[in-house]
């Protein structure tokens, strides 16, 4: 079982909405080893929920938003492990993606421009990667 949490302060160079925002990432990845050590392939599953709060500036009109997403996938990956404890690992993975975007206040000119902004960035996005490197001990 992996747990990651991850934090990240998004560039206001995105839209030309003078968007700031930041967020927080909560990810559950189970690994099943197919050879029963951990120097191997596996195939896992996993789940992943972004939580990310922002607000912007379009037309003279302030907004702030929020932009939750939980996405539930499968992927698949090798670890290679060396004697001294030292490992790497690279998985890839998909999924189905879960969002609920919400704008205070909405119009269409805001509604646009965080689309931009979601584009652009490719906030929401069911693609699980992973290169890593770490020690077993």
């Amino acid at each position: 079982m992996l747990v990651r949490i991850e934090y990240e302060d998004v560039p206001k160079t995105y839209t030309d909405a003078s968007i700031e925002s930041n967020g927080w990432v909560y990810s559950l990845n189970y690994r099943r080893h197919l050879s029963g050590g951990m120097n191997s392939v596996f195939l896992g599953a996993y789940s992943r929920y972004r939580i990310y709060r922002g607000s912007g500036t379009l037309e003279l009109n302030k907004f702030n938003f929020k932009l939750p997403s939980l996405t539930l996938g499968l992927n698949a990956g090798k670890r290679w492990v060396w004697n001294s404890g030292f490992n790497i690992t690279v998985s890839a993975g998909y999924g189905i993606n879960f969002d609920n975007r919400q704008a205070t206040p909405s119009n269409n000119s805001i509604e646009s421009a965080l689309d931009q902004f979601e584009e652009d960035y490719d906030f929401i996005s069911p693609f699980y990667g992973e290169i890593s490197i770490g020690y077993a001990f």
